[in-house]
């Protein structure tokens, strides 16, 4: 016979114990095996790269899928466009607007539609921190993620520029194609805001209900127009999302102007335009900043296109409101200045936009050696208007000690008629340089006559697809008038 032993307390003690842990152990892991594509997506997504990453290991399958599972950081800063621009790739209707979501450098833009033909595409914008540069590309979630996407297609860059792409948006404080386009107020007894009211009210359905709306009330993400709460609403950024897309935007054209320039000119050239271009911003003495970059202009061939994110200004547009190109440009500039001068630092004043998820706050401060090492991460602001007397001297002195300049004398720029702008916005594209529609190359007198009857027909199409300019004309007699200025060229 053999003895066999009783069983401890402790063996049953252990039995019963699994016994009541087992099934929390695989809800537990029935969850995590369902949440593990969201886990990750409390990760950093800060660019293409991060984000194609992310979508690898996530796969989702559809567009509502991807915003569904998109990271939380993506989905509560967005504004909606509701006026439909011609030359976009997506569609955009009051009822349904398209979405522009947007952290500190990515960006990404939606519509609400949904039929059979459409690919359902995510187009994306990037801002690569090694180039100072950005990119664009599309990603369309039904046809999987193995293939990477292409960077910069042609069809992007049409509109966002060959040279020195970049994002089209207008400046403070008027968007007119978007929801809250004046200052982001939501306002009573006006058109749009009532548009908005009942895109609100009916069709805040997929793929809108993935967005993360941050206030509940019916002017969510804008802010409503009432005199009371003015100065509640003023520095209240989580209200007013097209203010904080202007910023992020400008702060990083700024970046990307500032080495476009510096790798187009030799080391020479770049310190006497710098210096100029100080110069003319503090206004040290009469001169006007708007010559001096058709000065550069002219040296670089750097058009208003690739100067400008506004769409189609054929003017170059600079201010000296905070959150607008120049400003954030002369930081650049005036930070370089000061690797040649050390000793003007405290002659140099600088307004430091510090961000804590992009709710900026303006606190004027001095310059110093951590505000420069984190220009690119906090945004500086170089203020002309604080800087004019004792900064003057340090510049006026780097101007003399080099004589008269040489490449950037600052002239009057010529004034266009309303043809030569027109015709200079076609040659931004067709001058020959790329391989963009060799056959409408307007380089020359000669390409025009022998490519005319091709010009003719894109000038006068009615489809938008190949119409020139893509964006048309305001009436058929500027279509008549520059069809016969193309002849007389």
């Amino acid at each position: 016979m053999i003895f066999k032993k009783r069983p401890s307390f402790l063996f049953y003690f252990a039995v019963i114990f699994v016994g009541l842990l087992s099934p929390f152990y695989f809800i537990f892991k029935f969850h995590h095996s369902t949440s593990d594509r969201t886990v990750s997506s409390t990760s950093s997504v800060l660019n293409f790269d991060d984000l194609w990453n992310w979508a690898q290991k996530n796969q989702p399958s559809s567009r509502d899928e991807f915003l569904e599972l998109l990271p939380r950081e993506l989905k509560n800063k967005f504004t909606f466009i509701h006026d439909e621009n011609p030359q976009a790739i997506q569609v955009s209707t009051p009822l349904k607007p398209r979405v522009i979501a947007f952290n500190k450098t990515l960006f990404y833009t939606f519509d609400g539609f949904y039929h059979p033909e459409s690919d359902e595409a995510i187009e994306v914008m990037d801002f690569d921190q090694r180039t100072s540069q950005f990119r664009f590309f599309e990603i369309i979630p039904k046809n999987g993620f193995q293939k990477r996407p292409e960077e910069n297609p042609l069809k992007c860059l049409r509109c966002h520029g060959l040279q020195s792409p970049h994002p089209l948006w207008n400046e403070y404080a008027n968007w007119p194609r978007a929801y809250g386009g004046g200052d982001d107020y939501i306002r009573e007894n006006d058109k749009k805001s009532e548009w908005f009211t009942k895109f609100k009210n009916k069709n805040l359905v997929t793929p809108y209900s993935y967005l993360v709306f941050l206030r509940e009330d019916l002017s969510s993400p804008y802010r409503t127009f009432i005199s009371s709460d003015f100065n509640q609403t003023k520095n209240n950024y989580s209200l007013r999302p097209n203010n904080v897309l202007t910023k992020t935007i400008t702060r990083l054209s700024a970046k990307r102007l500032y080495v476009f320039i510096k790798s187009k000119l030799s080391p020479d050239s770049f310190k006497e335009f710098r210096n100029l271009y100080l110069f003319a911003g503090l206004e040290c003495e009469e001169s006007d900043l708007k010559n001096l970059l058709y000065a550069l202009s002219k040296k670089i061939g750097l058009s208003t296109l690739d100067w400008n994110h506004t769409f189609f200004n054929e003017e170059y547009s600079y201010s000296d409101g905070v959150g607008y190109i120049e400003t954030f440009l002369g930081a650049h500039f005036a930070k370089d200045f000061l690797l040649d001068y050390p000793q003007a630092k405290s002659d140099f004043k600088f307004a430091t936009l510090k961000s804590s998820s992009l709710e900026y706050q303006v606190n004027k401060d001095e310059l110093s050696n951590s505000i420069l090492a984190n220009l690119d991460e906090l945004g500086v602001d170089f203020n002309f208007r604080q800087n004019r007397n004792r900064a003057c001297k340090w510049v006026k002195k780097e101007l003399q000690k080099n004589g008269r300049p040489h490449f950037f004398r600052i002239n009057k720029a010529p004034v266009f008629t309303e043809m030569q702008t027109l015709f200079n916005r076609c040659l931004s594209c067709h001058d020959g340089s790329t391989s963009l529609a060799p056959e409408l190359a307007l380089q020359s007198s000669e390409y025009i006559q022998k490519n005319w009857d091709t010009l003719y027909r894109r000038i006068t199409s009615g489809d938008l697809q190949k119409r020139m300019p893509p964006e048309g004309y305001e009436s058929k007699n500027i279509q008549k008038e520059f069809i016969e200025y193309l002849k007389n060229l």
